[in-house]
């Protein structure tokens, strides 16, 4: 299912923008054009919800969504093959649990507090005391809430039992699959064991221990589990990965999954704290190439970015502020994008119309290129610290709107 809501835990713990291969045969071929099709019965922008959708009372929401699965399943016809007769009211049935899901996250929404909300997080989000005010501004984005009997409405949209190991519909259904992943993230601790937010690698490890305990069809367990150790590989290391890694290959029977997953474990061992960071050469606006041994003598701290993703973008501020701050002070800052080749003209026209400072590149193969293949991205933004002598200091560097950034960058720089 393409339709994503951000809840507010989304806006409270902001967005991360991936780039991840599809190296087995997962399809979504049961029952097509289902967003537009659902944007006929209920309020939808461009294949997205509107707001009126999250006001949309639950008997009006049940009774339009129980028209849509009938002219969904017509639509879809008949088919010979009675593997995929069976398939389509199930993946019919998981494409419209997720819209429930989506419109109880955000029912009764007010999109003006939404913004006020952002604006106060963003603005007092390193006060010491603006929790209470960032608190408040949360609780004022929902005009109204769902009564239980309201809920118990919204439970008799589904009326099936959800299943965690249908393997077979796990291959064709992108709908069971998104569904999947919620199911997983909501049987997450969500925290760390000391009470903290997680990042990318906590939250993999968190899904890796949650598939290993509750789901036993073995391909829906190997694949998720490659997707996680894909994102922990390719991440700051942390202290469970050579476990994590060593489990998964004692079970993993999928070749293209070992093969990849092993190029990586072995590049995160190349660019730990100290060693020769993999040298670039990339063209910047003007064409010429620029390399790594260009920033020798200096510290370097490199921003791997791109223009569509909206985390990076909100990086930009805190990046040119730091920039600005730390001129002439022995650091040089390079951004690197990962815009596809043929989006350069795209490129080039955002950074010259926002007027980007720093040394700006682009990268040869988007996220194929050595560099960002020997550093393992697949997340972005990333940001790299690198020392005068072109060893790796920190190869998952704070951001520039983490003051954490400020302090290292001071003590290096004494």
């Amino acid at each position: 299912m393409k339709i994503k809501l951000m809840a507010i835990l989304v806006l409270l713990t902001g967005w991360n923008s991936f780039a991840q291969k599809n190296t087995d045969k997962i399809k979504d071929d049961l029952l097509k054009h289902k967003d537009s099709l659902l944007s006929t019965y209920v309020p939808m922008i461009k294949k997205k919800y509107s707001i009126r959708f999250f006001n949309m009372s639950p008997v009006e929401l049940r009774s339009k969504l129980s028209e849509f699965r009938t002219s969904l399943l017509k639509q879809g016809g008949k088919d010979g093959d009675p593997e995929v007769s069976a398939l389509r009211p199930r993946d019919a049935d998981y494409f419209i649990r997720n819209v429930v899901a989506d419109y109880q996250s955000s029912y009764g929404r007010d999109s003006m507090a939404v913004v006020r909300f952002r604006e106060i997080s963003e603005k007092l989000k390193n006060s010491p005391n603006g929790k209470k005010s960032i608190d408040s501004a949360a609780r004022q984005i929902y005009l109204k809430k769902l009564s239980d009997a309201e809920k118990e409405i919204l439970s008799g949209i589904l009326l099936f039992k959800p299943d965690l190991n249908d393997g077979i519909l796990f291959r064709r259904s992108s709908a069971y699959r998104q569904w999947l992943d919620k199911a997983i993230n909501e049987r997450r601790p969500g925290k760390s064991k000391t009470g903290q937010k997680l990042g990318i690698y906590g939250i993999s490890v968190q899904k890796i221990n949650v598939v290993l305990q509750e789901i036993k069809d073995p391909f829906i367990r190997e694949y998720l589990n490659y997707q996680s150790l894909r994102m922990i590989l390719g991440s700051k290391p942390g202290p469970e990965e050579d476990k994590l890694y060593k489990d998964f290959m004692a079970f993993a029977i999928n070749p293209a999954y070992r093969k990849e997953l092993e190029t990586i474990y072995e590049n995160s061992k190349k660019v730990l704290v100290n060693a020769q960071s993999p040298d670039f050469s990339y063209a910047d606006v003007n064409n010429k190439q620029v390399s790594l041994k260009d920033f020798q003598g200096k510290y370097l701290y490199i921003d791997i970015w791109a223009t569509w993703c909206k985390p990076c973008i909100a990086q930009i501020p805190s990046l040119r502020k730091v920039e600005h701050d730390y001129e002439g002070k022995g650091i040089s800052f390079v951004s690197i994008s990962v815009d596809a080749m043929k989006d350069k003209p795209k490129w080039l026209a955002y950074v010259k119309e926002h007027q980007m400072t720093g040394i700006q590149l682009m990268a040869d193969k988007d996220f194929d290129s050595d560099f960002i293949r020997k550093f393992n991205i697949n997340s972005i933004p990333r940001f790299i610290l690198i020392d005068p002598e072109g060893k790796i200091v920190d190869g998952n560097a704070k951001r520039p709107s983490d003051p954490e950034l400020r302090k290292q960058l001071d003590k290096l720089l004494k």
